[in-house]
């Protein structure tokens, strides 16, 4: 029976965690954008989306939000 709990328990933890997705939001002055992986054709896309707004200034925060 505690085997299945735990599994049970992680199958939940799981459909959880991959409801979710990536996304930064930015702030560049006055302005604040949110922008998501899926939003771009790759991870790496998004790496270098995030890492040209923050070497402009901006101030990005990433965090999971829902899909």
């Amino acid at each position: 029976m505690k085997k299945a709990s735990t599994f049970i328990l992680l199958a939940v933890f799981t459909m959880g965690i991959a409801s979710c997705q990536k996304c930064a939001e930015c702030t560049c002055g006055n302005e604040t954008t949110t922008r998501c992986v899926d939003d771009f054709d790759s991870k790496d896309d998004y790496d270098q989306a995030l890492n040209l707004a923050q070497g402009l200034g901006c101030d990005c925060t990433e965090s999971l939000k829902p899909k």
